[in-house]
């Protein structure tokens, strides 16, 4: 084992004729610092799935229907990024666990059925 520069160690292995070099020091602490920060960026965009009963489904004209969803959860999310309805257009967050929703055609929701809402943690 020789050394080549600060923080790189090479190992030469005779009977394959191999050459590995091996960084070690600062740069290894550089990329374990690097993953870390990419981790925790990952982790302000965490997503979940809350099951909402579907309530009422109402016809508002010929292609569009309002869908009012339920669910507890709904209390404590801030920000709502889709619904598992077909044909969903907008949604709009009511005061309480109620959910709107506005979809362009049939939705295939009936009442009592229950619809995933995908949310940002």
């Amino acid at each position: 084992m020789k050394r080549l520069q600060c923080g790189e160690t090479f190992f030469q292995i005779p009977k394959f004729g191999l050459l590995l070099v091996l960084a070690v020091g600062n740069q290894s602490r550089h990329s374990a610092e690097y993953d870390r920060g990419v981790s925790a960026r990952r982790t302000n965009s965490v997503k979940q799935a809350i099951l909402a009963t579907v309530v009422s489904v109402k016809a508002l004209c010929s292609d569009s229907v309002a869908v009012r969803l339920e669910s507890d959860e709904l209390n404590e999310v801030t920000t709502i990024l889709a619904t598992g309805l077909d044909c969903e257009r907008d949604f709009t967050k009511s005061p309480g666990p109620v959910l709107e929703v506005t979809c362009e055609g049939d939705p295939r929701a009936e009442i009592g059925d229950k619809v995933p809402v995908i949310v940002s943690v």
